[in-house]
Formats: structure tokens, C-alpha cells, sequence
């Protein structure tokens, strides 16, 4: 099973994301990866050394690449984009629900410390984004531990979304969710 010529390392990162995410790092045979690449286990080490840094590269793609932390982003920051983005991140790719650095950091003791580098950087550059789409009139000191608690809410319906996450059920957490956080300053 040689390399075909046409596949890309985007290609084979894209491939073995469903792998990892479902399996995780551990769980993932070097078998299941030449499977879902249709490359050969020579070829793969070739190119990405070891099964360890071909997780880690494919860590790096999903977080260069997983389109809701972009909607934190938009301009003007606010509640608005906390809300978007929340409703799209347990469901934003088509392979699986949930999130594969979420699906990762149930490893924590099994990843690499590279690995482990880009799930705490990620989640500190999500929480850090989430923080700055809170309006600080409303928060007051407290952004910081809303923050947290907007990631962690949303941590734990990602993991949901592995067996079953209803869309609906999920739009009213986040409402509710928001409803109290932006009525917490006035308590």
C-alpha cells in the first residue's frame, strides 16, 4: 500500500482526525491509520516520524482549521458571538460531533507533552477569546470565572455530543446559560 501521489499531508490529516477523535491516541493502531489514509506505515513514519507526532500534527490542523473559534472573533465582540459560537462548536464538523481537542484532553496522562501543549494552549486562547466577547460592564472582575464557566459548559456537551447531544436540548443550556450569566452582576 504505497503512498498514491496525489494525497497531500492536509489529505492524510484530514483522514486520520476521525480516527483519533473517535479512538483517541491510545486507543488508535497503526493498522486504523493506514486503513483510513490508504498509505502505507513506512510512508506514514516517513513523513510524520511516529504515530505520536502524526497526532500531534493532526491536533495542530483541527485547531488551525475548526471553524466555530472564528466566530469569537468577529467584530463587534459580545454576547452575540459567545452565543453563535457555543450553538456551532458541539456540531461544526460533519465527520463527528463534539470536538476533537476536547476528545483529547480526556488523555491527558497518555499525550505527548506537545500534544498536551496545544490542548491547554487552545483551551487558554478559546477562554481568553470568550473573555474578550464578555462586555466588562457586566462582568466586572468576574469575566475570568465566566469565562471558565462558558469553556466548561461547553467541554462537557462536546463530550455529550460523542453519544447523543440534542440540538434543542443544547440551544436552551446555552440560553439559560447566557441569561444568568448576563443577570449575575446585578446579584
Amino acid at each position: 500500500m504505497a503512498r498514491p501521489k496525489k494525497i497531500s499531508n492536509e489529505d492524510i490529516l484530514t483522514r486520520v482526525i476521525p480516527v483519533f477523535w473517535k479512538s483517541g491516541l491510545a486507543g488508535t493502531s497503526l493498522g486504523q491509520l493506514e486503513e483510513a489514509t490508504n498509505v502505507n506505515r513506512s510512508s506514514l513514519y516517513a513523513t510524520f516520524c511516529s504515530k505520536e507526532q502524526l497526532f500531534v500534527s493532526a491536533l495542530e490542523y483541527y485547531v488551525s482549521s475548526a471553524p466555530a473559534q472564528f466566530l469569537l472573533q468577529k467584530q463587534p465582540h459580545g454576547w452575540d458571538n459567545i452565543e453563535a459560537f457555543l450553538l456551532a462548536a458541539p456540531f461544526n464538523n460533519p465527520a463527528f460531533n463534539g470536538c476533537f481537542l476536547v476528545n483529547s484532553s480526556r488523555e491527558v496522562g497518555e499525550l505527548p507533552d506537545e500534544a498536551l501543549a496545544i490542548v491547554r494552549n487552545s483551551r487558554d486562547a478559546v477562554v481568553a477569546q470568550i473573555q474578550l466577547n464578555i462586555p466588562a460592564e457586566e462582568a466586572g472582575d468576574n469575566s475570568g470565572v465566566m469565562a471558565d464557566i462558558i469553556w466548561s459548559t461547553l467541554a462537557e456537551a462536546c463530550l455529550e455530543a460523542n453519544d447523543a447531544l440534542d440540538r434543542v436540548a443544547w440551544q436552551q443550556r446555552v440560553i439559560h446559560l447566557l441569561k444568568f450569566l448576563k443577570s449575575s452582576r446585578s446579584r
